[in-house]
């Protein structure tokens, strides 16, 4: 039997995790062709040592050289650079998976597409930041993008397989749980850390969690509904579902609903993607438990990120470069305590209303250099957060 290839950025974040996991008695099928992590070192031995990759790569140099200094007698060889690692794989990789967290992801995402036949991106900011450059990228490169985010892939499942299906869509809904404040009256200026982090019904990374928490999670993921399904702002909205158990929402033209259910676990798009067949008792059940499915229009006062959200998609890619770079960094203040849980909507929606800060937003991206430019200027802009 022939076996599957498969290569994983970012093998020892949650998406990794779930994904190692589910090839465990997939190995006669799928064979890893590498494995990274910035410095998770530990975690990453352990892995290494289970599914014996060809090739590791280990972005921290410091965490690289400690890796290599404490574990010589490995077979596999290890990398410092991704340019490295993709020069020396021959061949093509019939499936990669892109999960680093947050923008840092990006050119990762480009530089693996060169050796990728299928690219299963769980990180949303490559796509933001790249755009239809990123789309005309994989294009050349030969790499079908297959987005693993629940949202999407739901949508994805039903185009790829009917791709004359889309002219019947009218409009498409994405739902969100609504994270921990969903329901709840509470002091946005005193929410702590913890709070923000305990999300109802799903297990994910910082980050994440905390753009769940405010919803730029769900206005990232409208973005990228309109970048890879090709759609207008106007085309998609967002609704609240709480059990977050239907994924999306498909208005067809004859007034019939398309709702796109799975249970709450990033295993199913992910086993779906990679065609393994063992992992469809993962869906068995959703609709066995009186489960009752509701729908609600999330409340822009609360959610003051969904105010923008359109605004920033008619601005354009450059206008998603920014909303995507400043919210990560106020995301991580607000981590480090630096910034109270409130200030990340807030500031954001002010400067989508500075007149100055929406004409930089306006720059035209023609380029790969051209994002990785408006990426740097985003990084460096003075939020002026002592004064807001």
């Amino acid at each position: 039997m022939k076996y599957k290839s498969l290569g994983i950025l970012g093998s020892t974040g949650s998406i990794g995790v779930q994904t190692l996991s589910l090839i465990k008695k997939e190995k006669s099928q799928i064979r890893l062709s590498f494995i990274s992590c910035n410095k998770n070192i530990a975690l990453l031995k352990k892995q290494v040592l289970l599914y014996k990759p060809k090739y590791i790569l280990i972005k921290n140099t410091a965490a690289y050289l400690k890796f290599l200094n404490k574990n010589q007698n490995l077979k596999c060889r290890v990398f410092n650079d991704l340019n490295k690692l993709v020069k020396k794989i021959n061949g093509k990789i019939d499936f990669c998976i892109s999960s680093i967290a947050g923008n840092d992801g990006f050119i990762s995402t480009i530089s693996i597409s060169k050796v990728s036949r299928n690219l299963l991106i769980a990180n949303k900011e490559s796509i933001v930041l790249g755009n239809k450059i990123l789309i005309k990228e994989l294009k050349k490169n030969k790499c079908k993008l297959i987005p693993i985010d629940s949202e999407h892939f739901s949508i994805f499942s039903i185009l790829d397989n009917n791709p004359n299906f889309k002219k019947n869509i009218k409009k498409i809904f994405l739902t969100a749980s609504g994270g921990p404040f969903f329901n709840k009256k509470i002091k946005y200026k005193k929410i702590s850390v913890k709070q923000a982090l305990k999300h109802p019904n799903w297990s994910m990374g910082k980050k994440i969690s905390i753009d769940s928490a405010t919803l730029a999670n769900k206005v990232l993921e409208y973005f990228e509904a309109l970048i890879i399904f090709n759609l207008r702002p106007e085309d998609v909205a967002i609704r609240i579902e709480p059990s977050s158990r239907i994924h999306a929402v498909l208005l067809l033209n004859s007034g019939f609903y398309y709702f796109i259910a799975h249970n709450n676990s990033m295993k199913i798009p992910i086993s779906h993607a990679l065609n393994i067949s063992e992992t469809k008792f993962l869906n068995k059940k959703i609709f066995l438990d009186n489960s009752v499915f509701q729908f609600f229009k999330p409340d822009d006062k609360k959610f003051k990120l969904l105010k923008i959200a359109k605004n920033v998609a008619k601005l354009g890619h450059g206008a998603m470069i920014f909303f995507s770079i400043i919210n990560e960094r106020l995301v991580y203040k607000f981590l480090k305590k630096e910034i109270t849980f409130d200030k990340i909507s807030l500031i954001l929606v002010q400067l989508f209303k500075n007149k100055k800060f929406i004409s930089l937003c306006k720059t035209y991206i023609r380029s790969k250099k051209d994002i990785l430019k408006a990426v740097e200027t985003a990084k460096n802009y003075n939020l002026n957060i002592n004064n807001e």
